[in-house]
């Protein structure tokens, strides 16, 4: 045996053809569970930030992780996979799902694909969990 693990695969958005929307659980700021990710060839610390259950059984981890000091992204994985570990040495839970009861919430995705004039394809997601229409060129108002 090697010892060789692959990096970690990310997770594209839900769509529709997906099936239904997963149910969306939000861990308390407070008690983020701790993972480690493998990117480029070496693991990462990261902290989930929610838990989707996918109507097909599996459980997708969204994250926050640091692929170098001062840069975190934001990134979706299933679980489990070989580039994923739970990182109890972090003073996390021992499992990534967390002891505590989360909120449930229903999220809504959104992806964005696009050409630069150079060529270069370009893609971006984000998910929300409340949207505020505005009109181009408005800024939303921040709640009081």
């Amino acid at each position: 045996m090697n010892g060789h693990v692959p990096d970690a695969i990310q997770q594209p958005p839900w769509q529709p053809s997906d099936g239904p929307e997963p149910a969306v659980h939000v861990y308390p700021h407070r008690k983020l569970p701790a993972l480690d990710i493998r990117i480029n060839g070496a693991w990462h610390p990261a902290r989930a930030i929610a838990r989707q259950h996918w109507a097909d059984g599996s459980l997708v981890y969204q994250v926050d992780v640091a692929p170098q000091p001062g840069y975190t992204i934001h990134r979706s994985y299933r679980w489990p996979q070989p580039g994923l570990r739970r990182a109890p040495h972090r003073d996390s839970p021992t499992s990534p799902v967390g002891e505590d009861e989360p909120m449930t919430i229903t999220m809504k995705n959104y992806g964005l694909t696009w050409t630069d004039p150079d060529g270069t394809k370009r893609a971006s997601a984000v998910a929300y969990d409340e949207i505020v229409p505005v009109k181009p060129g408005e800024l939303p108002e921040p709640k009081a």
